[in-house]
């Protein structure tokens, strides 16, 4: 065993004696007399619920399973993979599609069916175009369960896989899964839901791939820790079921919007093995739009409530107590909501009314409370391999709050019925919003705490009761940052892209007119890619890209943008529309490459000062789309500057202006100069400034001469002119279009760029 898993182990236990002692004291000693009583038994039930999840929490990590992946069986097993649509674009559709068919197995042996409860004709087209089987159903009855039922009425594989629209698997995924049902008893294994794309929490707070998805905590750690305990939650895609257990059960579950947790429940039930394997062999759009995120959450969380009121897992037969106490601290889980806000209104209520809802000491605090809070603290980092972080579960539930809080209880108390709904997923906008609506709620808790700071600190001097004013002052203290954490979340910023990019460090091959550049790429997406070149080239609008990636791809691009970069210059390329065979090909380069484990840790410099700062910082930079087609460099050369006439310009035999031998300006006409210095040039025109007014006006032919590279003199157009400050800004065109890449190689040299 190695030293970290000793360590994280001996931390479970320690922190487990150390938090039930905490809530033997909170029990024995702290509760508040007379009219106060209820208040602090409320208080008291919320953390001994919060203990009673903590304990089987880590009981989770104390032991996750760990699997490597088995032998395939000797007989390959046929396989249909559903993929279950309603409303996705079909270009969601063809890239899962064509995912599918890159699997790394026999061909002949899997299926794939495109199961359309939206009975597009345009779905059904593209089924035809990229050679899967379409499957749709005269109503929606039951949802994506009734969708996935109507399948398997029409499929025979020995063998299912259900994938979400998105979802997208690896090529290994059948070949790293199917081992498993070599055990008999096996009904399906389920794989973590993955996602190639940065979701809100990473996105909005500018933390990017600093901070894990908020998903991948459950779906890897948390969902190991339960399958020792035979209790793995199906969680509807990325999982391959065997056929007989669904059939065992009547199917997929019915009567509730999340028919997954249901399934696998009953599956248990009838006591097959199910197995949680953490490897990630599949990923998928994460939620991207703040509203869509909270209403994906109040579903599942209504609907857990409404699957545990029609199976309850305390009686269901076939149930371990194991199993049980999981199922119900599934459900306990959703009203997080409830019991932060307990806690985040607990010290204003004292501070404010002088509501004691704990009655205690600083010494008590500090022996009790405090071994409890840093022991936790140190667990939820370490225990989990960075996976998870204090500061964020914190920032994550009071974002969740105020709306799961509500949506829990008007499920309990109501029963009201909320029908399913697809999650939207590629959602492009160019526009930022503040979302008033999940801020509102966020920002009275912050007042309200503001207030009760105030106050507090006013008691200071006022009260007998210091202990409980310092104690309540420390709590609603620590609030007020976890809330102002979560504040950054609500301002949502645009979505430029409409596929996602991954960085990568292959070799480019740029096939233009006359020449073949090479460069290395910078990122890839399934529409594009950028790259970076060490010199200044001249691309051409639509050129032929060689990538050599895993594989060799030749693709039609069109030039966006052409810049400069640390490293030389880049260039952004739209690739031309693909045929299918090419794109299936494409897609398994962009997206068939293993997932790197660091993705899934919090990085350092993650506390709430750094991303405060890394806040600041970041929203204060403009987001600007990239639009210059050629690179301009800084150069600040001497210049002089000739303007010509028209009978100027039809003497320019008097002009030695030959780029090519860099011959010096001789005249025997007289020409106005105008001393200036040039600011930036590309390989299409310069811009220079004049020191004082000269008269250069746009659609002027003018001559400018660079004593500094042995007097070189070049033709160009004036294009544009501005005045400032007693001085002429000028950008003009050059003439010849061998003048840029001349002026480029002698700048070069003289290490002017």
């Amino acid at each position: 065993m190695k030293f970290r898993d000793r360590w994280s182990k001996f931390l479970i236990i320690l922190t487990v004696i150390v938090m039930w002692i905490y809530l033997i004291w909170r029990v024995t000693d702290t509760l508040p007399a007379s009219y106060a009583l209820i208040a602090g038994i409320i208080l008291l039930l919320v953390e001994g619920i919060h203990i009673f999840q903590g304990t089987l929490f880590y009981l989770l990590l104390y032991r996750p399973s760990r699997y490597l992946p088995p032998d395939l069986p000797d007989e390959i097993p046929r396989v249909d993979l559903l993929i279950a649509t309603y409303n996705e674009s079909t270009a969601l559709l063809q890239r899962t599609v064509l995912a599918c068919k890159n699997l790394d197995y026999p061909g002949d042996k899997f299926t794939v069916w495109l199961c359309d409860d939206g009975r597009r004709p345009e779905v059904l087209e593209l089924s035809g175009k990229l050679g899967v089987y379409y499957l749709d159903r005269p109503d929606n009855s039951h949802a994506k369960a009734g969708n996935l039922n109507n399948a398997l009425a029409h499929t025979s594989g020995e063998f299912i896989v259900t994938l979400d629209a998105d979802m997208l698997p690896k090529p290994q995924f059948l070949k790293r899964t199917i081992g498993f049902f070599n055990e008999n008893n096996v009904a399906f294994v389920q794989t973590p839901q993955s996602f190639y794309n940065e979701d809100v929490f990473q996105f909005n707070s500018f933390q990017s791939r600093n901070i894990p998805n908020e998903q991948d905590m459950f779906m890897q750690k948390i969902q190991s820790g339960r399958d020792r305990f035979n209790a793995a939650i199906y969680v509807g895609s990325n999982t391959i079921f065997r056929r007989k257990a669904l059939e065992a059960v009547g199917g997929f579950a019915t009567g509730t919007i999340t028919e997954d947790m249901a399934t696998g429940m009953l599956i248990q039930a009838k006591g097959y093995r199910t197995i949680a394997y953490s490897e990630v062999l599949a990923q998928g759009l994460a939620t991207e739009s703040l509203n869509d995120l909270l209403s994906q959450r109040i579903r599942w969380a209504r609907g857990t409530i409404q699957t545990m009121r029609k199976w309850n897992p305390l009686t269901m037969d076939g149930l371990t107590i194991m199993q049980r106490l999981l199922y119900v601290s599934a459900l306990m889980y959703w009203y997080f909501g409830v019991l932060k806000l307990v806690f985040l209104i607990a010290p204003i209520a004292y501070l404010l009314s002088g509501t004691p809802l704990i009655s205690a000491s600083i010494s008590g605090i500090l022996i009790f409370w405090l071994p409890y809070f840093a022991l936790t603290s140190l667990l939820i980092k370490y225990g989990t391999g960075k996976r998870n972080s204090f500061l964020w579960s914190n920032i994550y539930e009071i974002c969740f709050t105020p709306v799961l809080a509500w949506a829990v209880l008007v499920e309990t108390l109501t029963k009201k019925s909320i029908g399913f709904q697809v999650t939207p997923k590629g959602v492009q906008t160019n526009n930022t919003s503040l979302n008033t609506k999940f801020l509102f709620p966020i920002f009275i808790l912050i007042l309200l705490s503001l207030v009760a700071m105030i106050k507090g600190f006013w008691m200071l001097n006022q009260a007998s009761q210091i202990s409980a004013v310092l104690i309540n002052l420390f709590w609603v203290i620590f609030n007020l940052f976890m809330l102002l954490g979560s504040v950054m979340i609500g301002y949502e910023r645009p979505h430029h892209r409409n596929a996602q990019r991954f960085s990568r460090n292959d070799s480019i091959q740029i096939n233009g007119d006359t020449k073949k550049i090479q460069a290395r790429a910078l990122d890839i997406s399934e529409t594009g890619c950028c790259l970076v070149i060490q010199n200044l080239e001249q691309l051409n609008a639509e050129v032929e890209l060689i990538y050599y990636g895993n594989n060799e791809h030749r693709l039609k691009a069109n030039l966006v943008y052409y810049d400069t970069h640390p490293e030389g210059f880049q260039a952004g390329f739209n690739f031309s529309k693909m045929p299918v065979d090419k794109l299936q090909q494409w897609i398994l380069e962009v997206y068939g490459g293993e997932v790197k484990e660091a993705d899934f840790k919090f990085e350092k410099n993650t506390g709430l000062l750094s991303i405060m700062k890394r806040y600041v910082v970041s929203f204060r930079k403009p987001t600007r789309k990239r639009v210059r087609a050629v690179p301009r460099l800084k150069v600040n050369v001497p210049c002089s500057i000739v303007v010509l006439s028209l009978e100027q310009q039809s003497s320019m035999s008097e002009i030695a202006t030959s780029i090519e031998h860099g011959v010096e300006v001789k005249t025997t006409q007289p020409f106005e100069t105008n001393e200036g210095e040039i600011l930036d040039f590309s390989l299409n025109g310069c811009q220079f400034v004049i020191g004082h007014m000269g008269n250069v006006q746009t659609g002027e032919t003018i001559i400018i001469c660079i004593p500094h590279l042995n007097n070189i003199a070049v033709k160009a157009l004036v294009v544009r002119v501005a005045s400032k400050d007693e001085k002429l800004t000028v950008g003009v065109k050059f003439l010849d279009e061998e003048t840029g890449q001349v002026l480029y190689r002698l700048l070069k040299n003289t290490k002017d760029v």
